[in-house]
C-alpha cells in the first residue's frame, strides 16, 4: 500500500514489509513486534526522535 508516514527530515530509514497472505483478515491499530540486527541502525540511531 506504500508509504503511510515517514518524516521528510530524516535521512535513514528501512522499509518494513508485512507479507498479506500471512496475515487472515484486515487489521487496524495491531502491535507488530519488529526485530532487526543491522549495524546501519545501531550506527545512525539517535536517543531522541529528531
Amino acid at each position: 500500500k506504500g508509504i503511510s508516514q515517514i518524516n521528510e527530515n530524516w535521512t535513514n530509514y528501512k522499509y518494513i514489509n508485512i507479507n498479506h497472505h500471512q496475515v487472515l483478515t484486515d487489521l487496524t491499530g495491531f502491535p507488530v513486534l519488529i526485530s532487526i540486527v543491522d549495524k546501519d541502525i545501531k550506527r545512525n540511531a539517535q536517543l531522541d526522535d529528531t
